[in-house]
């Protein structure tokens, strides 16, 4: 007698040789196509070699200061946060209440509902 194998089996085996396969497809794809370069037209503008001279003239008129008119940044120190120290808490002192009890009824005696 031949014995067959369960269909769960053979589904398990098909899905993992087409995961397999889909994903060195994948890594052969990703490997051989060469990229797309899109470069904006601004970036592939040539640069003029000539230095601009009223750029320069413009950045020898910009503001300077002194050494002496700079500040120095100092850093803020952390104040001393003061700490609270647990007081003693009174608690509630329990009142005593009368919690009703079962009275036993004698064996044989039941009580009249009405």
């Amino acid at each position: 007698m031949k014995k067959k194998t369960p269909n769960i089996v053979v589904i398990s085996v098909l899905t993992v040789i087409t995961m397999l396969t889909w994903i060195f497809y994948e890594v052969y794809q990703t490997l051989t196509t060469p990229p797309s370069l899109e470069i904006q037209p601004e970036v592939l503008a040539p640069i003029t070699p000539t230095l601009d001279s009223q750029s320069l003239d413009k950045l020898q008129k910009s503001v300077f200061f002194e050494d002496s008119e700079i500040v120095p940044i100092t850093q803020p120190t952390a104040t001393p946060t003061p700490l609270i120290t647990p007081t003693e808490e009174l608690s509630p002192t329990p009142s005593e209440e009368e919690t009703p009890s079962p009275t036993p009824t004698p064996e044989g005696q039941e009580e009249e509902t009405g």
